[in-house]
């Protein structure tokens, strides 16, 4: 790295950490001045017992929950502890559900609660309080000194890494850094690729070894019986995933908002499975038991998701994926797009391009985005099918990226006639009827259209890569072979096409158990807060154990040493 560029990323350090100043500022008077009563916040900064919150749903919600726990739940002499971790912030959907996952641990395990949360994170702090959690660690922001040395240190360790696809490879204290540091700046910046070592890159490094010193710390402790905590993306989520699996420290894992299963993470070799690739322990007893069944329901869950009917569905992704849609038959797409009736259209099903670039492994493309323009610019000389390009849902969330799977469709395929993009009204159902195939790098479309009888093609590690349901291409002169031969793909298999069913009943029905104590909530940041303490309240207040069945599923998991928590009554009713 040459001076000058140095002396340009130090420059460029400077004016971010004003410009984080400036922010910091900004969210004090902001957040605090709604959020707190300054007064009481001084109290409770200064070591008092007091709720420093103005919202009184929120004391309420605290008080209830506080006193629910410690009727529940006796204090254990045991050293052994569970460790809750929550980094998102003013979300309680996020803290309140990993603490009740570790509350029920706690009571199986005999030991006690310990939190982990950014230092001054005082509203995460407070839920976990209510749980009867008093000791904690916390990940420091660090003095301006502190960060400019990681921020030098960040530069020497970049000194020997030439390209970007080095820099994924790069690691620091054991794990991965440069994957999350990468997946970190994608999402955090709203830029979907990256081809060259930038300040970006740079300065979340930085931040990345910097949180993975303190969490090394943190993990080293010899009497961590399990962590437990939601995402394992991103910084420092992803950092003190790998970290405890580098221990051998367990992580338990939510699958899902209030019905949900706990995905246990044992070892490094799992880092890059996603929280909802379940074993074939899992899969074979559903297989065997009653594949027949177990293949209706979970046909039966495709077909209504793609109707828009699903009420188990609790991803807003997939109701606006699936809801509100009309059928088309393939004469009357054909007539919208001026193309003829007996070409074979070929569906593309794009992905988030600035989340899950690494939860499934192993990858054919660098990013989503690199695997989307190869695909497009492909597909623009291929001109014996016509091709319809479908965005991901959450293209509309994620609106501050910095393109999109419309933008990139503008770029590159406008000017053809035979691709076009997907009708916003055009129900997902229809595909089925319409398409010869299907493309996508690793998303669920492989599962869902390989159950009605569709090669689908995928260009990456998923989390049903092992069941083997459709066509995977694994090297670019693959995925090339297989597009350019797209409509030669030969139907899926009786038996993939049953897999395919059987998987999604497991994903849909098996791991999926609702838990009394968790209501329905938007796991974005536009959670209506207000009702989220309300419900929970009245759910708090309703409670009776016996009622309790995600406790019971859970632990039958560990009595029997299951990677995922599984709803038993409805593997029970696969017998009959």
């Amino acid at each position: 790295m040459k001076i000058f560029k140095i002396i340009i990323f130090i420059l460029e350090f400077v004016l971010q950490e004003l410009k984080n100043l400036l922010k910091k500022i900004i969210r004090i008077f902001n957040v605090y001045s709604k959020e707190y009563s300054i007064l009481k916040l001084l109290l409770y900064l200064s070591g008092s017992n007091v709720n420093p919150f103005k919202n009184q749903n929120f004391v309420n919600f605290l008080k209830i929950n506080e006193k629910f726990w410690k009727l529940n739940n006796e204090i254990s002499d045991n050293k052994k502890f569970i460790l809750i971790t929550s980094f998102v912030h003013f979300h309680p959907g996020y803290s309140y559900s990993n603490s009740i996952i570790g509350a029920n641990l706690k009571d199986y395990f005999n030991c006690n609660l310990r939190g982990f949360i950014d230092s001054h994170d005082h509203y995460c702090k407070k839920i976990l309080n209510s749980f009867g959690i008093n000791k904690f660690y916390y990940l420091n922001e660090k003095n301006i000194l502190l960060r400019i040395f990681y921020f030098l240190k960040a530069l020497i360790l970049l000194q020997k890494v030439k390209n970007i696809n080095e820099f994924l490879k790069l690691k620091y204290n054991g794990i991965d850094i440069g994957k999350i540091v990468y997946e970190d700046v994608l999402r955090k910046t709203g830029i979907p690729t990256i081809d060259k070592i930038n300040f970006k890159i740079i300065y979340h490094l930085c931040l990345a070894i910097n949180k993975s010193d303190q969490c090394l710390k943190v993990v080293n402790k010899k009497n961590i019986k399990a962590i437990v905590q939601a995402e394992t993306q991103f910084i420092p989520s992803a950092i003190v995933f790998q970290h405890a699996l580098n221990q051998n420290i367990p992580v338990y894992s939510r699958v899902g908002v209030n019905k949900f299963s706990v995905k246990v993470y044992k070892n490094a070799n799992e880092i890059y499975t996603s929280r909802d690739e379940f074993s074939e322990k899992i899969f074979d007893f559903s297989y065997k038991t009653n594949s027949k069944k177990a293949s209706e329901k979970g046909f039966q869950s495709i077909k209504k998701r793609f109707l828009g009917k699903n009420k188990n569905d609790n991803l807003r992704d997939s109701s606006w994926a699936h809801n509100n849609k009309k059928n088309y038959t393939k004469k009357q797409l054909c007539k919208l797009f001026n193309w003829s009736v007996k070409k074979p259209i070929i569906f593309i099903f794009s992905h988030s391009l600035i989340d899950g670039n690494f939860t499934c492994g192993e990858r054919v493309f660098k990013d989503n985005l690199s695997w989307l323009r190869y695909t497009l610019n492909k597909i623009t000389t291929i001109k014996d099918c016509n091709w319809i390009l479908k965005p991901h849902p959450m293209d509309w969330e994620y609106n501050y990226a910095q393109t999109s799977t419309e933008k990139e469709y503008m770029k590159i395929c406008e000017n053809f006639s035979h691709i076009k993009l997907y009708p916003k009204d055009l129900s997902s159902y229809s595909i089925t009827k319409i398409a010869k195939a299907a493309i996508t790098s690793h998303g669920s479309s492989a599962v869902e259209y390989t159950s009605f009888g569709l090669p689908v093609l995928s260009a990456g590690r998923a989390n049903y890569t092992k069941f083997k349901i459709n066509y995977r291409a694994k090297t670019i002169s693959q995925y090339e072979k297989y597009i350019t031969n797209i409509e030669s793909l030969k139907k899926p298999t009786y038996k993939k096409i049953l897999r395919a069913k059987v998987f999604s009943f497991i994903l849909n029905e098996v791991l999926s158990t609702k838990n009394i104590l968790i209501p329905s909530f938007d796991y974005t940041n536009k959670i209506n807060r207000d009702k989220f303490y309300k419900d929970t309240t009245k759910l708090i207040l309703n409670y009776r154990v016996k009622n309790d069945y995600f406790r019971k599923n859970l632990y039958y998991q560990m009595d029997n040493d299951l990677d995922h928590t599984q709803n038993l009554k409805i593997l029970k009713n696969l017998k009959y």
